[in-house]
């Protein structure tokens, strides 16, 4: 996050303490999502700082709202800025057909994000059987992203725009799985579990824009976003399958599954 504040004429002194720099701060951001870069206004000209970061109403993030508090902590103490913060466009839904390209931007950006994490998942599985299955999803999901790009191109549409933060905060756990130090067996366990509740996800928000194309006439879009539905369905149920029939039991001891 890059924080220039205007130049104040009556600051003479570093900025310290909890101060308000409210509609006299612009905001631009940065890669970086755990630290800040601000400028501190001083008699000597502008000072460079670099701090931790977080809202005063939850972490931060790369996505802002207006009018929310930044509170920079470094070695000027805790620094307040106010302003008008830059957030992702988001479109007004008026019409169910507004609200159905919504999901599908939504349902695009889930898919893309997947497809950046499914091949860290087969790696990290111990299990063949289902390294195998996150590979052959990996390749459905390819698919499932081109039938998107077919209804959005019909539409004339952009599918960009739109960031799942729900399939982000499932992927997130996903990574924890990965990360944590369990048995191989355990973490295989792990594994379905949060896979299972992506295809959730993704099942119940297929099987809404499939409803909406229905209503709206979209015969051709419903019937490539079915197709999308039945697979993740079908990825599910193999899932299951392998939790049922050997990632879980292995599980229940994997001492003696080693």
């Amino acid at each position: 996050m890059i924080v220039a504040p205007r130049k104040d004429p009556k600051a003479h002194q570093p900025l310290s303490g909890l101060q308000s720099l409210r509609h006299q701060t612009s905001f631009r951001p940065i890669a970086s999502q755990s630290m800040a870069v601000g400028w501190s206004f001083s008699s000597r000209g502008f000072s460079r700082i670099q701090a931790d970061a977080s809202y005063a109403s939850g972490p931060i993030s790369s996505q802002f709202t207006r009018e929310r508090i930044l509170v920079l902590k470094g070695s000027l103490g805790p620094i307040s800025f106010s302003g008008i913060l830059p957030k992702e466009n988001s479109m007004k839904l008026k019409t169910l057909q507004d609200l159905y390209v919504d999901q599908l931007k939504d349902l695009f950006n889930a898919e893309n994000q997947l497809l950046k994490a499914l091949p860290k998942m087969a790696k990290a599985a111990t299990a063949p059987q289902l390294s195998e299955a996150f590979t052959e999803h990996l390749a459905e999901t390819k698919v499932q992203i081109e039938r998107l790009e077919t209804i959005f191109k019909e539409m004339e549409v952009s599918p960009k725009g739109k960031t799942c933060k729900a399939m982000a905060g499932l992927l997130e756990e996903g990574a924890e799985a990965i990360s944590d130090d369990a048995d191989p067996c355990v973490r295989d366990a792990a594994l379905i579990a949060a896979a299972q509740r992506m295809e959730h996800y993704e099942m119940a928000g297929y099987g809404c824009v499939r409803t909406f194309a229905h209503l709206l006439g979209h015969e051709d879009a419903a019937e490539l976003l079915q197709t999308t539905l039945d697979e993740e369905g079908s990825t599910d149920k193999k899932l299951t399958e392998l939790a049922e029939s050997i990632i879980n039991i292995e599980a229940v001891s994997p001492a003696v599954s080693k």
